[in-house]
């Protein structure tokens, strides 16, 4: 996106179509929706998450949008992404957790999800984005490794088993010679 949209005016933006798809819902399907709380403090590769909490007593029902995603992708966001996840509201809402009991579970995808998609949104039924992340966004985490031997071979652990070794005491064994693992005091050419 050549001219990046400013964030309150983006968050503006999604919010209103949110809005939209619910009262073009409720008219559709003839229903009163309840509250939909919009966050937008998702993060990653997800483009929007519906969570919901629900309890005997109360429910709470919200919507996560990815701002980063939306930015770079605004188009498609307005057009696929909340029609999407408000499909999801729509399902869940229907044919919640009290109505499910004694049936089949409703998949979050599935031929319900699939028909409020077609039917009401008039969108085509996609699971999947193919969004590129911002440049920032895309640069996958390295994960930090330990040499350890045991006689064999050297073998090289994630930060989090060498966490359990160094402060829980954990056992790792070799496939091979069933020795245990040791920490390598000098790191061998190859791992650097």
């Amino acid at each position: 996106m050549e001219n990046p949209i400013a964030v309150d005016q983006l968050k503006q933006l999604l919010t209103q179509k949110t809005l939209e798809c619910l009262q073009h819902a409720e008219q559709f399907y003839d229903i009163n929706l309840p509250h939909l709380a919009i966050d937008f403090s998702l993060r990653g590769q997800t483009a929007g998450q519906l969570c919901a909490q629900q309890s005997a007593f109360s429910s709470s029902y919200k919507i996560r949008i990815n701002l980063k995603l939306a930015q770079a992708n605004l188009e498609a966001f307005l057009i696929d992404v909340i029609p999407h996840e408000i499909a999801h509201f729509i399902i869940l809402w229907t044919y919640g957790i009290q109505k499910r009991r004694g049936r089949k579970r409703i998949r979050p995808h599935g031929p319900e999800w699939q028909a409020v998609m077609l039917q009401c949104f008039e969108r085509p039924p996609e699971i999947y984005h193919s969004f590129e992340l911002p440049e920032k966004q895309a640069k996958t985490r390295q994960m930090k490794t330990y040499a350890y031997t045991c006689g064999c071979q050297t073998h090289e652990l994630s930060a989090i088993r060498h966490n359990k070794i160094t402060q829980k005491g954990a056992k790792y064994l070799c496939k091979f010679c069933h020795n245990a693992l040791t920490p390598l005091k000098k790191i061998p050419a190859e791992f650097i």
